[in-house]
């Protein structure tokens, strides 16, 4: 006799009333008798679910996720995911018989909430489908970094302006050369329209570049921009190549 708990069989079906002696057993389906029963199979099979444990989403990354669980009996392992409860998307079947399950999750979406639910069956055919469980996904993109601009140049300062397609904290590398050397205090400030003033500045070839994480804490850092320092003050901007950085 093969035991199976699916609480969906449940429904319209008449259930034994439990006796003292049949505390803490789980309510299992008897395939045999087409009935359900109180504890476990005479014949020894048990269904894996009876005792599923330790289910988590663990490793959970932009487009990926790790599911993990237990059970008390060597079974294969599946895992059904979606956007809701309805989920709609099934890990293919892992037919392995362990007790410590692992299943990869991908091709998923950023910064998204997905429902999921673990499928164990063991040797004999008893099926667990465990309650419904949810994990968000990160957010893994930097933010896009244009429209970057020296403006309001001196003979020992300049501004340099950008914008981000998300918003982000500010700072800029600037020197005489590509190895920078200096760096402006970082601007926490959670912005889309970026302005940071240089000074100190010497007369001659500035090389600089702008710098945005956003808030789940992706860099962008965007490639050298250059602008002329000159002994005469000018205010005519300067834009530097409008490329998207991403």
């Amino acid at each position: 006799m093969a035991l199976v708990r699916d609480p969906n069989r449940l429904r319209g079906r008449k259930t034994p009333i439990p006796t003292p002696a049949d505390a803490g057993k789980a309510l299992v389906w008897d395939n045999a008798a087409q009935t359900y029963v109180f504890g476990a199979d005479p014949g020894g099979s048990v269904a894996p679910t009876a005792s599923m444990t330790a289910i988590a989403s663990g490793s959970v990354a932009g487009t990926t996720a790790t599911v993990t669980w237990t059970t008390p009996t060597a079974s294969n392992s599946q895992v059904e995911y979606g956007p809701t409860t309805a989920y709609g998307s099934s890990t293919t079947l892992d037919a392995a018989s362990v007790t410590s399950h692992s299943v990869n999750l991908t091709g998923l979406s950023q910064t998204t909430l997905y429902h999921y639910r673990v499928k164990s069956t063991d040797a004999t055919g008893n099926l667990t489908v465990s309650a419904d469980a949810t994990f968000t996904t990160l957010d893994v993109t930097a933010p896009v970094v244009s429209v970057i601009a020296a403006s309001a140049i001196t003979a020992t300062s300049a501004t340099i302006t950008w914008t981000t397609n998300e918003a982000s904290d500010s700072q800029v590398e600037y020197g005489p050369t590509t190895g920078y050397g200096t760096s402006t205090t970082l601007n926490a400030s959670m912005v889309t329209s970026h302005s940071v003033n240089l000074t100190g500045l010497s007369v001659g070839t500035l090389h600089y570049r702008v710098k945005s994480r956003d808030a789940s804490g992706n860099l962008q850092t965007s490639a050298d921009q250059t602008a002329t320092i000159a002994s005469v003050s000018t205010y005519s901007s300067t834009v530097m190549a409008d490329t998207p950085y991403a």
